[in-house]
């Protein structure tokens, strides 16, 4: 036989058994992958209007994906997904975001040549690591609201429909939300003991599991939808539970937690793979954080019951649709281990609680009483008495007004918490305490309580009270226009504004107990204002008063009152007031106390912010607006307002039009923009470095830039679609013939080096805006001065994008929002300026462009401050060179900030595409830090909450 021949038959006979062997190891690898990944203990959590959280533990060690199918898809597993679109292992996500992080800082670093965007944030999905785990958590974005999916789950060769251990595969989205609330976090630990007798603090984190937890209400039996969070590689958990709600999508906290705290337990399910699923319920108020939990711990007690860890056995989940009713007379938890039953309108004592509530509680029946329950809980520092008797969580009717006792404070809550008060003192199901024989109709007593006198800056558009002396009286917040130059009060036009001798301000009297007192926010003002004999005064901070202390100089001021007296120089933004505390019985003092008031007044104050719209006054009685400049006429067409300011922007009056030069601002030291810089003003140069022989410079974004060649200065503008057309490339030249076009008569700007620099004078900035919240930053100033008050951004958004954007809303310890929000309209309106966050919330998917100034921040001496004050702040990074942060280091770096000693511990982001809260918590134990959740990257095109401890001032952010 021909060898050529034999030849041919030996390669075919390899070919064929090299086929059969690569079939049977893709058969053996099918197989294989389809026992190690079947996936167990599959929970759908997260459900919100835009995302689907799906989680599950397998076998062995996998990598964890999924996505999308069509409703009622009839395949239950697949084999491979060429096409389609996948989602990952959150943990890897998490991973990949600051892999990205760090490669965007060390591109800026070595070629400091364009801005970052949103887009340089975004992890590339084709080339995520994936991990191994025995637990998977993966988040399913993008989803439509109030749709239903079935989703596709595996190890990326074998996937499985998704079957939920209540026997569903079908998951339906949210309806997008109307309302949205600060965070929320609960956090822990998990630690694994392995069975051995170790002390906790060198036991093993569980660095391998998924934790899952809701709310349940011992009252109602109801329970919350899901959340759930994987654990960090220290063995942390973090869950933000701000979206939780009820069967009826009502929000769990407004209608649970806030009116019948003591009733709220927190029910903790933790899956950890190969080493069991275990379960733990706490009392809500122990989750911030929660006591580290032990796993496999040989001591652990074998029983139900409140903070008792038990081990259960696979597919033992309860699910929050199948508990249903509750029985009227069930007992109720008013504190600690007491009970109550509702006997003929009155809540009393009482010892017949099932046996199984009292082993859900831990307690002895004849253990505690409610009375001593109540003393118990007035103990600790946190549960403040009231006055008038009222114990923590106890309500009252003041004024007809149905209010808590909160932390010490008297607090508006639900009418309905005063619905069955007893006849005894005694608490009813709401923890309302009832008057005693002393009191007329329910008030709290007024003989030893505190009155504050506040003194603000601005004008109130809220000026309102009925029966103003009786309110005062109760309590209630007030606020009075005062006439100082006159010499006296007058309250003739009662809830009217008027002006202060040189501008609008307001009077707040209370007379209440309350610890932290309330304040009006009205216009921001930061500045001096003069009183005698002190160096403290008042400001309105997160609607809260809280003292300052300032600077005192000697001075003297002539006006109503003639006298010497000390100036208060106040470098803090916000309101500023006078804190004047008098112990008082009822209203004997009050004209002692007007008295003060109007010596504080005619003292004056120099005005210096940056104010709302037509509602602040220049010193000579003209509206100074929000662009920092005074308004003097309104029309041009008298012979003498020649030179006069007559609109917004700052024009001048010019024969009979108002197209005269612009006057500079009165305003040089607006708290807003103090000794911030821009690019027009001072430029921001940024070195490219152009081919020397094409003159070709790359790396370079849509917007409008100058550069100076031999002293003159020349602009030239960068669009889109330049960039699009010519592959991101732009050819420089000097126009020397200034015909429009690049010829022999001209230069390329290569000619003159190979390194331009060039400064920033407009800048094109782009948001992806997806359908419900979407938090934003601006770190610019908008170039359409219209565009810098959120009235004017909305309709200019709505004019350009068809009616995109619903409203936008700030938050500065209370929600302010303008536009439409739900079935509501609001026209609370506020500046847009760079350093504070903001919510645009969009009617659909949306991608949104802005032109603005970058505002400078390159060198030392350079500022781009970032107020923050006790609590949570919105806040968003800004400044032409400032640090790229992630969350963990925007942490440290507030906390190491030495001019002003700030504590912060939790920087929580908002993601638009699923709708909820992400965060880290950093908490010091025992000069430790410990991380609880996982770290990301911050963009300053986005907003972020920032939680204060400690400190209150300016922030400013470090350069690259």
């Amino acid at each position: 036989m021909d060898n050529s021949i034999i030849a041919k038959y030996r390669v075919k006979k390899y070919l064929k058994i090299f086929s059969i062997i690569l079939f049977l190891s893709f058969i053996s690898l099918i197989i294989y992958s389809f026992i190690r990944s079947e996936p167990k203990e599959i929970i759908f959590s997260n459900v919100s209007s835009s995302s689907i959280t799906v989680s599950w533990s397998s076998k062995s060690a996998t990598p964890g994906l999924a996505y999308v199918i069509e409703k009622d898809g009839l395949i239950p597993f697949s084999i491979l997904t060429l096409g389609k679109d996948l989602y990952y292992d959150t943990r890897d996500i998490r991973e990949k975001e600051l892999q990205d992080t760090q490669k965007t800082m060390e591109n800026t670093f070595s070629n400091n040549s364009a801005p970052i965007f949103f887009d340089n944030f975004v992890s590339s999905i084709g080339i995520i690591k994936q991990g191994k785990y025995y637990t998977h958590h993966v988040e399913i974005k993008n989803l439509k609201p109030e749709s239903e999916y079935e989703i596709m789950i595996g190890d990326g060769i074998i996937f499985r429909k998704a079957i939920s251990l209540n026997d569903n595969s079908l998951v339906t989205t949210t309806k997008v939300p109307e309302q949205i609330f600060t965070p929320v976090p609960r956090y822990g630990a998990i630690k694994d003991a392995e069975g051995m007798n170790t002390p906790v603090d060198e036991l093993i984190s569980l660095s391998d599991g998924v934790v899952y937890l809701n709310y349940f209400d011992e009252a109602t039996k109801e329970r919350s939808n899901i959340f759930s969070s994987p654990l960090n590689s220290e063995g942390n958990w973090y869950i933000d539970s701000s979206s939780a709600v009820d069967k009826e999508g009502d929000s769990f906290i407004n209608k649970y937690i806030d009116s019948l705290p003591t009733n709220i337990l927190v029910e903790l399910r933790i899956d950890a793979g190969p080493k069991g699923i275990w379960e733990k319920t706490i009392p809500v108020e122990v989750t911030t954080p929660a006591d580290t939990i032990v796993i496999n711990d040989p001591e652990l007690v074998k029983e139900d019951g409140l903070n008792i860890l038990q081990k259960v056995e696979a597919n033992n989940f309860i699910n929050e649709n199948l508990v249903k009713g509750v029985n009227a007379n069930s007992c109720v938890f008013v504190g600690f281990c007491a009970c109550g039953e509702n006997v003929g309108g009155t809540w009393k004592d009482c010892s017949t609680c099932d046996q199984a509530t009292w082993n859900a509680r831990k307690c002895d029946k004849n253990q505690q009483s409610l009375s001593s329950a109540i003393q118990e809980i007035a103990k600790d520092p946190q549960n403040r008495n009231c006055g008038g008797g009222g114990v923590p969580n106890s309500t009252a009717l003041i004024s007809g007004v149905c209010k808590r006792c909160t932390d010490g404070r008297w607090q508006n809550t639900d009418a309905s918490g005063c619905s069955n008060i007893s006849q005894n003192g005694a608490i009813d199901q709401s923890g309302g305490v009832t008057v005693t024989d002393d009191d007329d109709d329910g008030q709290p007593p007024l003989e030893a309580q505190k009155r504050v006198i506040v003194v603000i800056a601005g004008q109130n558009e809220n000026l309102a009270c009925n029966q103003p002396l009786d309110e005062v009286a109760r309590g209630c917040q007030c606020f009075y226009p005062v006439r100082v130059g006159m010499g006296r009060r007058e309250n003739i036009n009662y809830g009217q504004s008027c002006t202060a001798v040189s501008l609008p301000a307001v009077i707040n009297e209370e007379v209440t107990n309350e610890v932290v007192q309330q304040c009006h926010e009205s216009t921001a003002a930061n500045a001096t204002i003069t009183l005698p004999g002190s160096n403290t005064i008042a400001i309105c901070v997160n609607g809260r008063i809280v003292e300052t202390v300032a600077n005192a100089v000697d001075t003297t001021w002539s006006g109503a009152v003639n006298f010497s007296n000390t100036v208060l120089s106040v470098a803090q933004a916000g309101p500023i007031g006078i804190l004047n505390d008098i112990t008082t019985k009822a209203l004997e003092t009050q004209e002692r106390v007007q008295d003060v008031v109007l010596s504080v007044l005619a003292q004056g104050i120099e005005y210096r912010a940056s104010c709302s719209r037509l509602i602040c006054r220049c010193p000579d009685g003209s509206v100074i607006n929000w662009a920092g400049v005074c308004r003097e006429v309104s029309s041009c067409s008298n012979t003498d307002t020649d030179g006069k300011v007559c609109d917004y922007a700052g024009h001048t009056c010019q024969a009979d039009r108002c197209n005269g030069p612009k006057v500079k601002s009165e305003l040089q030291n607006s708290p807003n923009f103090v000794s911030k810089a821009y690019a027009v003003e001072t430029p921001n140069y940024t070195e490219f470095v152009l081919d020397s022989q094409t003159g070709i410079l790359t790396g370079i974004e849509a917007g409008v830039y100058s550069f100076e060649h031999e002293g003159e200065r020349y602009y030239f503008q960068v669009t889109d679609e330049l960039l699009e057309r010519n592959n991101g490339k732009v050819f420089l030249f000097v126009d020397l013939n200034g015909n429009d076009k690049f010829d022999k008569d001209d230069k390329p700007l290569s000619e003159y080096g190979s390194v331009v620099k060039i400064s920033t004078a407009k800048q094109k900035y782009n948001y992806s805006l997806k359908t419900g919240f979407n938090f934003v930053s601006f770190p610019f100033l908008i170039t359409n001065e219209e565009a810098r008050m959120a009235s004017g951004l909305i309709e200019t958004l709505n004019n350009t994008y068809q009616d995109a954007v619903f409203s936008i809303s700030k938050y500065d310890g209370t929600w302010k929002i303008f536009g439409v929000n739900g079935q509501s309209y609001s026209g609370t309106d506020f500046q847009i300026i760079p350093g504070q966050g903001y919510i645009l919330k969009a009617m659909r998917n949306v991608d949104i462009s802005l032109v603005g100034q970058p505002v400078v921040f390159e060198k030392q001496g350079d500022n781009a401050p970032i107020t923050l004050y006790p609590g949570w702040n919105l806040i968003g990074t800004y400044g032409t060179n400032v640090k790229k942060y992630t969350a963990k280091s925007l942490i440290q770096g507030i906390n190491s900030y030495e001019p002003i000693d700030f504590t912060a511990d939790n920087v929580s982001r908002w993601e638009s595409d699923v709708q909820r809260y992400d965060g880290l918590q950093i908490t010091n134990e025992n000069g430790i830090d410990i991380e609880y959740g996982f770290d990301f990257p911050i963009n300053s095109l986005q907003s972020y909450f920032v939680r204060i401890l400690q400190g209150k001032g300016n922030w400013q952010p470090e350069l690259k």
